[in-house]
C-alpha cells in the first residue's frame, strides 16, 4: 500500500497547479492530502453520512388504517382495540391494529428458546400496539407528555411518533436472535486503527470535523441518552464493539472483499447473535459489502450500501436499510434537473467555452460499481425518452461519460484521463456523480489545462459539503459549480442543529464541533427499534419503516424523511410493494428530496501551512467558501423541479 500511495504522489499531481488564481501550495498540508487522500472517500463517507429511519406520508389517515402487513397483503386493520397496561408515568390508550410477521420472519425466529410468533399472545400483542400510528396519550419514558403529532423526542422532526411507556406484563420474549425478554443485542461493527486512519483523523481535525475518539464519545452520549427516552418495551439495548479480524477497509470501500467480509459476519454471529450490526462511532465497518453477508445470514445492518440503488435493498430485505437518498431517486431527481433547468441551454458559467458554445455539452464521471451504473442508465434512459437528449454517437444522453474505479491508488490519474478527454470534446459541463475526493484532481488537472466547464453536483457522495469543495481547486470551480443537494449542512453542523440541542439537554455540555452526525446514527437505530414494537423482528421493522408518517417538517435539517413513496416520487403501489404486502410506494431509504446550490468564494487569503485558502464569505462554521442556496432553501421532491435556467450567478461572473 505504501509503494501504491508513493505512486500516487509521483503521477504528476505532487506540484501544486500552475495557473491564477488560489490555488494549493506544496506545503506539508499539500502533500498530506496527496498521501492519504484515498482514505477520506473510505472514512470521511463513512463517518459524515446522514442516517435517520424511513418513514412514510400518512395523506390524511392514521399509519394503522393504511399500513399492510408486509408479507401478508390485505391483513391491513383488523380492528384490535384497548389499552395494553398502564405504566407508572401515565395511561396509555391505542387503537388500530398491527398486521402479522412474514413465514421468512417465524422461520429465523423458530427453533428452541425462540417465541411462537402465531402465538394467541403475540397475536394479541401486536393487535393492541401500533406504535407508528399516533394515537396514544400518556407519559414517555422521557416524561414528555404524549399525543398525536409529538415525537418520541418532542423538539425533534425525525424521531418517531411518541408512545407511553408502558410495563408490559408480556413483551414477546426471545422474537428473533439478538432479543430476548430483556435485550436486544446490536454489534457496532469498526476496523482496526491504522496509520492510515490516524492520518485521516488528523485531517479530519484539521478540517474542522471531529475526530475519531470524539465521534466515539459523542456517540456514546447520544445512546445512553437515547436508552433512557425510547420506549423499548421492557428491552434495554446492549451494544458490542467488535473490530473487524478478518475485513479490509479499502476493499470493501470498494466493493471488494466479501469472503473476509462474510468472515467477519460468521464470528459476530457465533460469538454474540445479534439483532443487527450497525457502523457508528470510530472507523465504521457497516459496508455494502458486509451488508450482503450479514443478509444472508438473517442478520440486519443499518448504514451499509450508502447511495445503492433501491433494487439492491429490495433483494436483500428486510435486512438492509439506510438513510441516504437510494441512486435509483437520485436517477428520476437528476434527470428532471439536468433535464428541465439545464438541457438546450447556453453554458452560462463555462469560463472560455460560452462564446464558442451556444448549448451545453455534457459529460458525466461516475464509479464503475455496477450498483451506481445502473441508476446512471436510469437518468440517461429518461433524459433520451422525456427530455429528448441524445449527445452520443451512439444516441445516448450524455456526449461524453467516464467511468472511473473506485480504486484508492488511481483516483489522480483517472482524473486526469477525464479531463483530457473532456477537454478535447469540448464538454461544458461536467456531471460529478463521484466521491468528494475526486474532484480534487479533476478541477486541478482541468486548471492545468486552461480548460474551465461548468461543474455540477448531482446531490450523492457529500460532493455538495462545504468542507471537501474548499479543497478543489478554486480558480476552477469558482462562479462555475453549482448543482443538487442532500445535505444541508449548515443547518446539521450549525448552533441550531437537533444534534446540537439534544446533546445539550442530555449532558448539560456544548455538543464537540463535527460530532453532531452521531445524533442521526443513533437517532435512526432507536426510531426502528420502537416503531417495530415489542414483538422485534426483521419483518417488523420492515413493516414499521413502510408505515411511518413522514418526517422532517418543518425545518428539513436533513431533508424529507418518508419510505412511503417510490423511488420515481409516485406513491401508488410498485409490484414489489404489492408483492410484500405494502398499499402505497415504498422504498428502504428515506431521503426524498433536494434542494439547488450553487459555490461562492469571493477573496482568499494564505493560511499557517501556506496554502491559499478561500477567505470569504464566511460560512456557518467561521471558514471561508460557501454553498448557497437558491429559492430561499426551497427542497424538491421527484417532478417538481422548476423550468427555467437556475437563478445563481450574477450576469458577467
Amino acid at each position: 500500500m505504501a509503494d501504491r500511495l508513493e505512486a500516487v504522489e509521483q503521477n504528476g499531481h505532487g506540484a501544486a497547479p500552475t495557473g491564477s488564481g488560489p490555488a494549493y501550495a506544496q506545503t506539508p498540508l499539500w502533500l498530506h492530502t496527496q498521501r492519504y487522500a484515498p482514505f477520506y472517500a473510505m472514512a470521511i463517507i463513512l463517518g459524515l453520512i446522514i442516517w435517520f429511519v424511513p418513514s412514510r406520508d400518512n395523506n390524511g389517515s392514521t399509519g394503522a388504517q393504511q399500513a399492510g402487513a408486509i408479507t401478508q397483503p390485505g391483513s391491513g386493520d383488523n380492528g384490535g382495540t384497548g389499552g395494553v397496561g398502564t405504566g407508572s408515568t401515565g395511561s396509555t390508550t391505542t387503537s388500530g391494529a398491527k398486521a402479522g410477521v412474514s413465514a421468512a420472519s417465524q422461520a429465523n425466529s423458530s427453533g428452541s428458546g425462540y417465541t411462537n410468533l402465531n402465538s394467541a399472545a403475540v397475536k394479541k400483542l401486536e393487535a393492541q400496539i401500533v406504535p407508528w400510528a399516533w394515537n396514544a396519550t400518556g407519559k414517555t419514558a422521557g416524561g414528555f407528555d404524549c399525543k398525536a403529532g409529538v415525537r418520541q423526542i418532542p423538539w425533534s422532526d425525525y424521531a418517531v411518533p411518541c408512545y407511553p411507556h408502558i410495563n408490559l406484563s408480556y413483551n414477546g420474549g426471545a422474537t428473533t436472535r439478538g432479543v430476548t425478554a430483556n435485550k436486544i443485542v446490536i454489534v457496532s461493527r469498526h476496523f482496526m486503527d491504522s496509520a492510515s486512519s490516524q492520518a485521516v483523523n488528523a485531517f479530519v481535525g484539521a478540517a474542522g470535523f471531529a475526530t475519531g475518539d470524539q465521534v466515539t464519545a459523542a456517540d456514546m452520549q447520544f445512546r445512553k441518552y437515547f436508552e433512557k427516552i425510547y420506549e423499548l418495551w421492557g428491552r434495554q439495548v446492549q451494544y458490542i464493539d467488535y473490530v473487524s479480524q478478518n475485513g479490509n477497509s479499502t476493499d470493501e470501500a470498494l466493493g471488494q472483499g466479501s469472503a473476509t467480509a462474510c468472515s467477519d459476519a460468521d464470528d459476530i454471529i457465533a460469538k454474540y447473535h445479534p439483532l443487527m450490526v450497525v457502523g457508528t462511532g470510530k472507523n465504521p465497518g457497516a459496508t455494502g459489502v458486509f451488508a450482503v453477508c450479514a443478509a444472508q445470514r438473517h442478520l440486519m445492518t443499518y448504514g451499509g450500501g450508502a447511495y445503492y440503488p433501491e433494487w439492491w435493498f429490495q433483494k436483500y430485505n428486510p435486512y438492509a436499510w439506510n438513510g441516504t437518498m437510494n441512486c435509483t431517486m437520485i436517477a428520476y431527481q437528476n434527470a428532471e434537473y439536468v433535464g428541465k433547468r439545464l438541457n438546450n441551454r447556453p453554458p452560462k458559467w463555462a469560463k472560455h467555452l460560452e462564446a464558442t458554445k451556444t448549448t451545453r455539452q455534457f459529460a458525466l464521471y461516475v464509479p464503475t460499481n455496477v450498483e451506481y451504473q445502473s441508476c446512471v442508465n436510469i437518468a440517461d434512459q429518461i433524459l433520451q425518452t422525456t427530455y429528448h437528449m441524445h449527445e452520443a454517437s451512439d444516441g445516448t444522453a450524455y456526449h461524453d461519460r467516464f467511468n472511473y474505479q473506485l480504486d484508492v491508488s488511481r483516483l489522480s490519474d483517472q482524473a486526469a484521463q477525464a479531463i483530457a478527454k473532456f477537454h478535447q470534446s469540448d464538454d461544458t459541463t461536467i456531471v460529478l456523480a463521484c466521491d468528494p475526493l475526486s474532484p480534487i484532481f479533476l478541477t486541478q488537472d482541468a486548471t492545468n489545462q486552461g480548460y474551465f466547464p461548468e461543474w455540477v453536483t448531482n446531490g450523492a457522495g457529500l460532493t455538495d459539503v462545504e468542507q471537501f469543495a474548499r479543497l478543489w481547486d478554486q480558480t476552477q470551480i469558482q462562479n462555475s459549480l453549482f448543482g443538487q443537494s442532500q445535505v444541508d449542512t449548515p443547518k446539521v453542523l450549525g448552533a441550531n442543529g437537533e444534534g446540537v440541542v439534544t446533546y445539550k439537554k442530555a449532558t448539560g455540555q456544548q455538543i464537540p464541533p463535527g460530532t453532531q452526525t452521531q445524533y442521526y446514527a443513533e437517532l435512526s437505530i432507536f426510531n426502528l427499534l420502537q416503531a417495530a414494537g415489542p414483538i422485534l423482528t426483521p419483518d417488523n421493522v420492515a413493516q414499521a419503516v413502510f408505515s411511518l408518517p413522514p418526517a422532517g417538517m418543518p425545518n428539513y435539517e436533513v431533508g424529507y424523511a418518508y419510505s412511503g413513496i417510490n423511488p420515481d416520487g409516485t406513491t401508488a403501489p410498485s409490484s414489489w410493494c404489492t408483492a410484500h404486502g405494502v398499499n402505497h410506494g415504498c422504498q428502504h431509504t428515506s431521503v426524498s428530496d433536494m434542494r439547488e446550490i450553487y459555490w461562492v468564494c469571493t477573496s482568499f487569503a494564505t493560511d499557517a501551512s501556506g496554502a491559499s485558502r478561500c477567505a470569504a464569505p464566511k460560512a456557518y462554521d467561521g471558514h471561508g467558501g460557501a454553498f448557497y442556496a437558491t429559492y430561499n432553501d426551497k427542497r424538491f421532491r421527484n417532478g417538481q423541479w422548476p423550468t427555467q435556467a437556475p437563478p445563481i450567478y450574477p450576469p458577467g461572473t
